[in-house]
């Protein structure tokens, strides 16, 4: 899914991907105990911060799926896009290791490269914030709600107490010493190990706090028994029932 707006899908070339559609095969997916997983890319170029936010909105509140990843739209090198920007004149990064979908690396027509970060950010917070995980532990009555509880757990340590895209986070980050960027100066013993110690204790408490946090959900949404629980993203569609007119039929 790259996007729920109609003009970035005609942006991307992909018309034929209906935002209606979306819902009807997801909720089939979902009637089926499929935990859905999709992605989205900020970045378009015309998005702005309000707009993002605006579809994050709807993606939590119309379309029924458990789990985002935010992409930035990346004018991969050797891409057409990359090409495109490069005959225009677009300011684009000379390194190739910002290339990796996590952060702006071409200029925006609307936004600066610290107002795409921003939205980046927010749309993660947003997205499983604890009010919005809840929701999601809600909408799922079958056996799939203690894996999206588990699997929320790494989601949300990546985003609140890392940083990262989940995909580039590990439980726990191993850093040597001597083994740091060359754009950084090797720190002595005594700072290394004392930040390196405050580092570690640091993150071992937001750990446990995410983690106390999510089994705090699960118990209350369980608790609740939340069988009668409705909205509109998990509403079904209605049919549209189509009327065939047989030969016999007598038109006027």
């Amino acid at each position: 899914m790259e996007s729920v707006n109609p003009d970035n899908l005609k942006a991307c070339g992909k018309p034929q991907n209906r935002i209606s559609e979306y819902r009807i095969m997801l909720q089939a997916w979902r009637d089926a105990s499929v935990v859905t997983h999709t992605g989205y890319i900020i970045g378009f170029p015309g998005d702005t911060y309000d707009s993002i936010m605006r579809d994050v909105e709807r993606l939590k509140q119309e379309i029924p799926i458990e789990f985002v990843v935010f992409f930035m739209m990346t004018p991969l090198p050797g891409s057409q896009d990359h090409l495109d920007n490069h005959l225009k004149g677009v300011p684009m990064a000379k390194e190739m290791n910002d290339y990796d979908t996590t952060r702006p690396c071409a200029e925006h027509p609307k936004m600066s490269r610290d107002e795409l970060m921003r939205a980046y950010r927010d749309a993660w917070k947003s997205f499983y914030s604890r009010e919005h995980v809840e929701t999601i532990l809600k909408r799922r009555k079958d056996r799939r709600q203690k894996n999206i509880a588990r699997d929320m757990i790494w989601f949300r340590s990546a985003v609140f107490v890392e940083g990262l895209y989940p995909f580039l986070f590990g439980i726990f980050r191993i850093k040597v010493r001597k083994r740091r960027s060359p754009k950084f100066p090797t720190e002595s013993i005594p700072v290394y190990y004392c930040r390196r110690i405050w580092d570690i204790a640091s993150w071992t408490v937001r750990m446990l706090l995410v983690f106390i946090e999510m089994r705090y959900l699960s118990f209350k949404v369980n608790l609740k028994k939340n069988n009668d629980y409705m909205d509109i993203t998990i509403t079904p569609e209605p049919r549209v029932e189509k009327t065939v007119l047989s030969k016999e039929t007598s038109m006027p």
